[in-house]
């Protein structure tokens, strides 16, 4: 069994900027950087589409964890 760890993608927020636990919604380049995750994911995740996700209830998260999989798992 394998785990990856996946941050959130880039952020609608200015540099050098904590943000915590604040929920801030991805930025523009989110469908660029989802389509650039998915070809290095699947390049190490055989059966892609049977994968589990355990996501935050973040926007950012949520976001992320939604666009690859419609099997996801969220903890508050």
């Amino acid at each position: 069994m394998k785990f990856f760890f996946l941050r959130h993608t880039s952020l609608n927020i200015g540099k050098d900027i904590f943000y915590g636990q604040t929920d801030i919604d991805v930025s523009s380049n989110f469908q660029e950087e989802i389509k650039n995750i998915k070809i290095k994911l699947k390049k190490e995740i055989r059966n892609f589409d049977k994968i589990k996700i355990f996501s935050s209830t973040l926007k950012r998260c949520v976001k992320l964890a939604q666009s690859l999989s419609n099997d996801v798992f969220f903890d508050d």
